[in-house]
């Protein structure tokens, strides 16, 4: 689902085959959940929050006509279960300084335990209120996150941007 316009938003769900736990620690490696498609560079900063079970900052850059850089801090939490078997886990992420082309950008990832052993569900939800950017990019980098994920959890190698 999306919506295009002055505010975007796109909510994608998938289901990866294996247990939670192994997308639950794949999410904890910044270079999976990583923007790269659209953007020039990035550095990520982990353990900016030590009061969150994982989070990393992610500095972004792009070059364009006008060069766009910003910052986003990513939190992480199980929510239902233990950390080492999570039922229910989310990911919060937000845009927290940078250029004023952004105005907002936030999304979440969830991760869900199903009925059916070592099969994940996997939620994306993203929101941008922007001056550049479209609902067709974002749903592109959130396919790549969920196929990042996948590959990894079953040792393949990070796919190249769609």
């Amino acid at each position: 689902m999306s919506s295009d316009g002055e505010h975007k938003w796109v909510h994608g769900r998938g289901f990866i085959q294996v247990a939670p736990v192994l997308v639950w620690a794949a999410t904890k490696d910044p270079e999976h959940v990583v923007a790269d498609c659209d953007t020039s560079r990035h550095l990520a900063t982990v353990g900016v929050e030590p009061e969150y079970e994982f989070g990393f900052q992610m500095h972004y850059e792009v070059d364009d006509i006008v060069n766009v850089a910003w910052d986003e801090l990513w939190r992480y939490g199980t929510i239902e279960g233990v950390v080492e078997a999570p039922e229910l886990a989310i990911i919060r992420y937000q845009k927290v300084y940078g250029s004023d082309f952004i105005s907002n950008l936030e999304g979440s990832v969830i991760v869900l335990a199903t009925d059916v052993p070592d099969r994940t569900e996997l939620e994306l939800i993203e929101h941008l209120t922007a001056l550049g950017g479209n609902v067709d990019d974002m749903k592109r980098t959130m396919q790549h996150r969920f196929d990042t994920l996948s590959a990894v959890v079953h040792g393949r190698d990070i796919p190249a941007c769609p």
